[in-house]
């Protein structure tokens, strides 16, 4: 079995025989936030080459960034990204690198079709998915650091993962629709982070992580 502490610089097919799906293992985002200072545009180094749309102040900062030249940052308000993401209804993984700067209210790190949310609650600082159902976990964001975030699908068991520890599982099996997903943001207003986020990753047709690993550690490669 390949060491997963490798995810983060493999190619899809190595993906595959990571998580032990039986489908094919596909990026269908990848997005490295990397540009200049200041800057409202970005590219998706996905086959798909997805176009992204900066909304309100959302922005490039070269000041803070997990892996590359830059990160995507948001200021807590009026600012996201959106992206269309394709249907799903198998095995699959959306993951990022974020860094919040507060833990006063619930912060979105993205919200797909279906009010599918990954999100980090309000007062407890804690992750969590809304499905819309609450799965809460106890796994904590520290304030001004970087943490990699997950949320796996492996059959009928989702699992999101906070630094490859597993915060919850449960039976997730809604097939998630094509459409608008939003990058810091419950839909397009609400819940906007308030930090950084880099290193966003959709993988279909594999679950990726399913148990314990090691964060990657350096930037995904197509």
């Amino acid at each position: 079995m390949i060491p997963s502490f490798l995810l983060g610089v493999l190619s899809n097919r190595d993906l595959l025989s990571q998580s032990g799906g039986g489908g094919t293992a596909v990026t269908r985002m990848l997005l490295h936030f990397d540009g200049a200072n200041g800057a409202t545009t970005s590219l998706d180094a996905s086959a798909d080459q997805r176009t992204l749309v900066f909304a309100g102040n959302a922005q490039l900062t070269t000041d803070e960034k997990k892996f590359g030249s830059a990160s995507l940052v948001l200021a807590g308000s009026g600012g996201r990204v959106e992206v269309d993401t394709p249907g799903i209804s198998g095995d699959f993984c959306i993951e990022a690198f974020v860094r919040v700067l507060d833990n006063n209210s619930s912060r979105a790190v993205i919200t797909m079709p279906g009010d599918l949310e990954i999100y980090r609650r309000g007062g407890t600082n804690t992750m969590a998915v809304w499905t819309p159902t609450l799965f809460g976990s106890s796994l904590e964001l520290v304030v001004g650091t970087w943490h990699h975030i997950a949320f796996s699908r492996e059959g009928p068991t989702a699992r999101l993962f906070v630094d490859g520890q597993v915060g919850t599982s449960f039976t997730y099996t809604s097939a998630i629709p094509s459409g608008t997903s939003y990058i810091g943001s419950y839909n397009n207003s609400s819940e906007v982070w308030n930090g950084q986020v880099d290193e966003v990753r959709l993988t279909t047709g594999a679950p990726v992580y399913t148990g314990t690993f090691t964060p990657p550690a350096a930037q995904f490669s197509a």
